[in-house]
């Protein structure tokens, strides 16, 4: 078990400080394999994990962890070798969309749905576009599609969201700055997008602080406040009176990383940043976008070369469980929401 300290500091209008806290993390079972940039998405109390980079090569396996028993089994392995692709659960069916693979520069535009019930893979109307990298989430019963890129190049902000009835994607408005790699969690029934990487071309790119807001029921975007530095990387998840971001490197102003001590909560009532002290491990170091459904979360698949698993606990306010397993994405569950 290892712990971390942290201290409290409060000036009021800028990012307070949360100290004097005590932020444990236990490591878990890993997967077998490394599954960084795969997909995963919860489905009946258990995550699932596919495909992604093994060891530099994208790899179809196809794992399920199961958080009461800390054991994981294998499932039907994926269609086709991917990685980078927009993946979630919806209405009890897993859904992977786009990637890129199975060899380098080949992107793609496949969409395959699994069906947990009966351990089988389909393959369903292709995506309107090519998607590599993009933010998705699930609000209100409707998956979304945001931003990403469609192959080496630029960043795009398309939005799209799922009629599964019919099997189509419904264009929606676009996002007002367009990125890729970015936080993304659901709070209040509207998506935060926040920080992420914008590029005008493969040569030149940006990484953000800006925090985007898309309300679905509306179909509008906001700009709200900045998180207080620039993240590389990030993973979001929703508690019941905010937003945390968690990062284990951050970009300075003179483009280089450097390592991220904090954690960021955000808090929409009063437009407030938080900072935690923390000390995520050295191996989660890319956290993908994160699905939220409900109090738990996790993390799957950091780095191509290794296999890691954590479980780590936020304190007050966030009463939030993160279960952190290497790098691929999260699944969050909050005890309770606050309307």
């Amino acid at each position: 078990m290892l712990t971390f300290i942290a201290s409290l500091l409060i000036v009021p209008g800028i990012a307070t400080r949360v100290t004097g806290l005590s932020l444990p993390i236990e490591t878990l079972t890993p997967p077998s394999v490394p599954h960084s940039n795969g997909g995963v998405a919860l489905h009946d109390g258990k995550v699932h994990v596919w495909s992604g980079l093994s060891y530099g090569t994208r790899i179809t396996d196809h794992e399920v962890y199961d958080p009461a028993a800390d054991s994981w089994s294998t499932a039907s392995a994926a269609p086709s070798a991917r990685s980078g692709m927009a993946a979630f659960e919806l209405n009890g069916n897993l859904y992977s969309i786009g990637g890129e693979g199975p060899g380098s520069a080949s992107f793609t535009n496949t969409v395959y749905r699994y069906d947990p019930d009966n351990d089988l893979w389909t393959t369903l109307n292709p995506f309107p576009v090519n998607v590599w990298d993009p933010q998705q989430a699930v609000c209100n019963g409707n998956a979304y599609i945001i931003g990403g890129r469609r192959g080496y190049g630029r960043t795009y902000g398309d939005v799209w969201e799922y009629s599964e009835g019919t099997d189509n994607w419904i264009s929606k408005v676009t996002m007002p700055v367009s990125v890729f790699e970015a936080g993304c969690a659901i709070y209040g029934d509207k998506i935060y997008v926040i920080g992420g990487n914008h590029k005008e071309s493969e040569a030149t790119g940006e990484h953000l602080r800006i925090v985007q807001v898309y309300d679905p029921s509306a179909d509008s975007w906001q700009q709200i406040d900045n998180i207080p530095v620039t993240p590389w990387g990030a993973g979001a998840v929703a508690g019941p009176d905010g937003i945390f971001v968690l990062f284990q490197q951050q970009v300075l102003d003179n483009g280089a990383l450097a390592p991220n001590p904090y954690a960021y909560h955000y808090s929409p009532d009063n437009g407030q940043w938080t900072t935690y002290d923390i000390s995520t491990p050295s191996d989660v170091r890319y956290l993908s976008p994160i699905p939220t459904i409900g109090a738990k979360a996790y993390i799957i698949g950091d780095e191509h070369d290794s296999a890691s698993a954590y479980v780590m606990s936020i304190p007050e306010p966030a009463s939030l469980t993160l279960v952190l397993l290497g790098g691929v994405g999260l699944v969050a569950v909050s005890r309770h929401r606050r309307r």
